[in-house]
């Protein structure tokens, strides 16, 4: 579905939001999209979902800060990371949005996918507000009322090792749940609050903006914050082919800045994260002036910014130690 500004795009129910899955090969540039060579800026193609993730690009296209920048972008909205790789590989898009650590995956598995953009971080420190970006959620007239409580118990998350999963575990786990005992079922996003309502999963890690429109009828609660259990960390940023970034750095240059510029914007005006929600996402203003946002990215991916990303996995036995991949190797540089 492409994204245009004349026709925003409206999500009715809950949107399909949470960590996105890598399950593509890097692949072919088009001859379309290659670099020319005559100081020209290629038309490109931005994959992303309707989640709250995507709503720098979003926000960007929407005010025409691509154009401006003298570059022709189209969006394209995807509902899973294995549709955004899968354009990537196609030459179909050039940037899609994923989160790091399938992207460190990724490598492991040797796709030619390399992270570009940084989009979207972790908050500064995990929120006493159970009600955050992305927060575990109970139903509202159970009996669950603490975290120890889940123990024993079955939790829902959009992916099994992806950034949320790995957040609610080292939340529970720094509270002393014992985690070993909890049984956690992929349950996809727009289905978190109904298998919490019928008892399917005691819990669910749920995140934007599918939580505010849960609580404004007031079936569920959260009862935990998880984003920030990662500090600062890279949350979801722009992968591309890596043959092509290597032809392209003007463009990805071109592209960082102008989201940049909006990022900064972002986190600095509650309004416009509000107003921006309700045209991309089509959500009415009492939930979009609920809705708590990630932080938005204001400055480029290195690798000391990966590496609690990396260790995390190898903690959580999600990656070996041998498996970690040099993590210059996940993400671009022009030099």
């Amino acid at each position: 579905m492409k994204l245009n500004k004349k026709n925003t795009l409206k999500v009715g129910g809950l949107l399909t939001v949470g960590i996105l899955t890598l399950s593509a090969c890097g692949g072919n540039e088009s001859e379309a999209t290659a670099g020319t060579g005559s100081g020209e800026m290629p038309a490109v193609t931005i994959a992303i979902p309707p989640s709250i993730h995507g709503l720098g690009p979003a926000t960007a296209y929407q005010e025409g800060l691509f154009e401006e920048a003298g570059i022709e972008v189209s969006i394209e909205t995807i509902q899973s990371g294995s549709e955004g790789a899968a354009l990537i590989a196609g030459g179909d898009a050039q940037f899609a949005l994923f989160s790091y650590d399938n992207a460190i995956n990724s490598v492991i598995e040797g796709h030619n996918n390399v992270m570009t953009i940084p989009i979207t971080t972790q908050d500064a420190e995990l929120s006493s507000d159970p009600h955050a970006a992305g927060s575990i959620v109970v139903d509202a007239n159970g009996d669950i009322e603490s975290l120890q409580d889940l123990e024993g118990q079955r939790i829902g998350t959009s992916v099994l090792g992806g950034e949320a999963y790995l957040n609610a575990y080292q939340v529970l786990e720094n509270e002393g749940v014992d985690v070993s005992t909890i049984e956690w079922i992929q349950v996809p996003g727009p289905q978190h609050v109904s298998s919490v309502l019928q008892g399917q999963v005691a819990a669910a890690v749920t995140p934007e903006p599918n939580l505010s429109i849960a609580m404004v009828d007031g079936s569920v609660r959260p009862i935990a914050a998880v984003s920030g259990a990662l500090p600062n960390a890279p949350s979801f940023g722009f992968a591309s082919d890596r043959t092509w970034a290597e032809e392209n750095p003007e463009v990805i240059e071109v592209v960082r800045d102008v989201i940049f510029e909006v990022n900064t914007r972002l986190n600095n005006d509650p309004a416009l994260v509000a107003e921006s929600i309700k045209e991309y996402m089509g959500l009415d203003d009492e939930v979009a002036e609920m809705v708590k946002a990630p932080r938005f990215a204001e400055e480029p991916l290195s690798v000391e910014i990966l590496e609690p990303i990396a260790a995390r996995l190898v903690a959580f036995n999600q990656i070996s130690e041998n498996e970690m991949p040099n993590l210059e190797e996940v993400i671009f540089s022009a030099e």
